[in-house]
């Protein structure tokens, strides 16, 4: 009897069956990686202040600290404002403490800081620094949001300059280190001071010649010189051009629109209630929503959109000021 040798059917079977696995495989990876991408260039898309995700029960589920890159043509600042439809938003509750916290609190003699505990928030600035400036010492805090923003303007600076004598000699200051009762702006977290550190010498930074560069563009990196020549009976600090504040886009960038220090911006916020209108912000292709809530004691309410991405900053005076990306 001729005997029939199926080995080779099988095995071919076999291999084309293998194939077609390995094919499945491959898509379903490319799908996944597609997947991941496309998620990581939406974050990327997020202004660098910890905003987050919220369901429809108001729990915060997810949290993002990445940063957009604002170019010279998204400096344009176009406003707009149109009545909240208030069934969209959830809520999210804030201690008392919390009206201490965040990018945009107001800190001086009529409203000093409680000194809240921020310890989650600050990274020690030496460790993160760039290339284009120093750092005084190892001590130096800041809160982590603002360092990256920070680097990328010093960087800019450099590559325009090539200079990189300007050194970080101040950062937060804490109750054990604050000397002013808590009416510094380094209590906040968000503040920076300045010294020029060369080879020879240590000299004030006065914000002259070709370091005028930081204070005419600090705003496109979400920074402002706190305490402007023109702002003094306001802020009551006399000029001070070595000392600068991160108050985040696109806060900045309305500020040098408006001229307006940082006692006049938050004031001009309040008339933007969460229950009137609400302030709209485009620059570029993002566009940016803001609006008030009042403080009302030990705890507070802060309606939050249910689907888009926020952050809260207390004003360290009566209430709370929630930034949202459309």
């Amino acid at each position: 009897m001729k005997k029939i040798d199926i080995s080779k059917d099988v095995r071919k079977r076999i291999s084309i069956q293998g194939w077609c696995i390995l094919l499945l495989a491959t898509i379903v990876i490319i799908i996944v990686l597609d997947t991941i991408f496309r998620a990581l260039n939406k974050e990327n898309n997020i202004e660098s202040t910890n905003y987050a995700v919220v369901t429809q029960s108001g729990t915060e589920i997810t949290t993002y600290d990445d940063s957009i890159e604002v170019t010279a043509q998204d400096d344009s600042v176009t406003e707009s404002t149109q009545t909240i439809d208030s069934s969209i938003y959830n809520i999210v509750t804030k201690a008392s403490s919390d009206i201490s916290k965040g990018n945009l609190v107001v800190i001086n003699q009529e409203h000093p800081t409680t000194f809240p505990d921020i310890s989650d928030r600050l990274t020690n600035f030496y460790y993160e620094m760039g290339s284009g400036y120093k750092v005084s010492t190892f001590e130096i805090q800041l809160c982590e949001e603002a360092i990256e923003p920070f680097n990328n303007m010093m960087d800019d600076f450099y590559a325009q300059y090539g200079i990189n004598y300007v050194t970080v000699v101040g950062g937060y200051d804490d109750s054990s280190t604050d000397e002013s009762g808590g009416t510094s702006d380094n209590c906040s977290g968000y503040a920076l001071d300045f010294k020029l550190v060369t080879d020879s010498q240590i000299l004030d930074f006065d914000g002259t010649g070709d370091y005028s560069w930081i204070e005419s563009n600090s705003y496109k990196y979400g920074y402002i010189l706190r305490y402007p020549e023109a702002n003094a009976d306001i802020t009551g600090v006399q000029y001070t051009p070595s000392h600068f504040r991160y108050v985040g886009i696109p806060h900045s960038n309305i500020m040098q629109d408006k001229n307006l220090c940082l006692e006049q911006y938050i004031d001009f916020l309040k008339q933007y209630n969460f229950y009137g209108e609400h302030l709209y912000v485009t620059l570029g292709n993002i566009n940016y929503e803001i609006y008030y809530v009042q403080s009302t004691g030990d705890s507070t309410d802060i309606p939050v959109p249910n689907d888009r991405y926020y952050s809260i900053s207390g004003d360290n005076i009566d209430g709370f000021i929630v930034t949202t990306l459309q």
